[in-house]
């Protein structure tokens, strides 16, 4: 997929939701398409996670990092994460 296909996939969402507003099926379809084409391409599965690339003082993001790599389908939030870290949520974003 290039960016072009993209940009194909953004242009008839804004076609059909220009168009056919009611057309919640060809929507619908339409933003699983693009979500798929995202993480198909743009997604990393590990997390780009690589402890040796981490130096000493981000000790914290390593360790924020790695919790929500397994806690990921545990319903985080950040301020909970925040919470967990001891850190703001504002520092945390």
């Amino acid at each position: 997929m290039t960016s072009t296909g993209l940009v194909d996939y953004f242009y008839a969402m804004h076609h059909t939701v220009k168009n056919d507003p009611t057309n919640y099926l060809r929507i619908t379809r339409l933003a699983y398409d693009i979500l798929d084409e995202l993480v198909l391409h743009f997604s990393n599965h590990d997390f780009g996670v690589k402890p040796h690339l981490i130096q000493a003082k981000d000790d914290k993001l390593y360790q924020i990092l790695w919790y929500i790599k397994a806690n990921v389908h545990n319903g985080l939030t950040v301020s909970a994460l925040a919470a967990h870290f001891g850190v703001s949520t504002s520092y945390l974003s």
